[in-house]
């Protein structure tokens, strides 16, 4: 779902309509990469927050959000949780990174 999300975005701008001299195309991407930045950004924090969302609603309580015992939480179903979690946003942005890599190179 989110992940997928993600994985639509465009890094880089890629669709010109004429030349660009050196300038316009070094402005037109950087704003690209802020546009994408941004993006990223709210992504991360829809996931936090759905994880949250669902964590508090969750009628079984193995998941302890508020654990305050650090070795407690080592051994929790919340930090394997948390761990997948951010081992698939982690290869989603890779494969993102890769896709929009091939597409820059294409155009």
């Amino acid at each position: 779902g989110m992940c997928l999300e993600a994985f639509q975005e465009r890094v880089w701008e890629t669709a010109f309509a004429s030349p660009l001299r050196l300038e316009d195309f070094t402005e037109r991407q950087e704003a690209a990469v802020a546009r994408f930045k941004g993006k990223l950004m709210l992504w991360v924090n829809n996931v936090r927050s759905k994880i949250l969302e669902c964590l508090k609603k969750a009628s079984v309580k193995w998941y302890n959000i508020n654990e305050s015992n650090f070795e407690t939480y080592l051994a929790s179903r919340l930090r394997s949780m948390l761990l997948l979690t951010r081992l698939m946003m982690s290869n989603a942005v890779l494969l993102l990174g890769e896709d929009n890599l091939a597409n820059y190179a294409r155009s």
